[in-house]
């Protein structure tokens, strides 16, 4: 694609801050799945709504820096005129937020009292609420089967599903999380559920060794078996 701005576009000043801001915009695509490039995201952002304002100036007959063939290139790539929703814009610009606290902290697990970004740390925990909302209702519409981002089924469910509910977690959300290592059980609800794993097989092992040592006796003693079965 850059290779082809080279032809279509005269080599000036401007058109290579163009190139260049167009190529960090594909980087932008490749690392993060999307085109949603919030307007927070520093000069890329910024860079991207002032291609909106001069496509709206170009349909409406005003002069602009916007052209034909940068149109083409833009939308080539997916490029957004307007956002779907202002929920839709919400979503991807919290999500271009967890991918810089991952590249800052190595993970994202974000604590839901984050002091360095209590926004990103409600958000997240919301996305596991929403998720575990959408795995129990899909389960009891389905017998027990769990949500899918291959699923025909399951992704008409979640379609349907937004229609009541527009924050209601998608499959297409849930994979661009899993994708950067999200995960949906916190470390504290992870270690209580390995808590109480490993005290439930104690305790089994605990009634079968008691089983063992009541037959053991029974065996040992015919005398007290004799006498239970009279």
């Amino acid at each position: 694609t850059l290779r082809n701005i080279k032809f279509k576009m005269t080599r000036t000043h401007e058109n290579t801050h163009w190139q260049n801001m167009f190529a960090r915009f594909l980087e932008y695509k490749r690392r993060y799945k999307h085109c949603f490039v919030p307007r927070s995201y520093g000069r890329l952002g910024l860079w991207c709504d002032d291609q909106r304002i001069g496509y709206r100036m170009l349909q409406d007959g005003r002069s602009t820096h916007m052209t034909r063939v940068k149109i083409e290139l833009l939308e080539s790539e997916g490029f957004c005129w307007e956002y779907e929703n202002k929920r839709e814009k919400k979503w991807h610009e919290m999500y271009a937020e967890l991918m810089e606290y991952k590249k800052e902290h190595g993970h994202c697990n974000v604590p839901k009292k984050c002091r360095a970004n209590q926004k990103l740390g409600s958000w997240v925990d919301y996305q596991r609420t929403l998720y575990r909302q959408t795995i129990k209702k899909n389960t009891n519409s389905n017998e027990g089967s769990s949500i899918s981002v291959c699923s025909t089924d399951n992704n008409e469910n979640a379609m349907s599903m937004q229609l009541y509910n527009p924050n209601a977690i998608t499959p297409e959300r849930i994979k661009l999380l899993e994708d950067i290592g999200f995960r949906w059980s916190t470390a504290k609800e992870l270690s209580n559920a390995s808590t109480t794993n490993v005290s439930n097989k104690k305790n089994k092992i605990s009634r079968n060794k008691t089983k063992q040592q009541q037959q053991s006796c029974l065996v040992s003693n015919p005398d007290i078996h004799s006498s239970m079965n009279s």
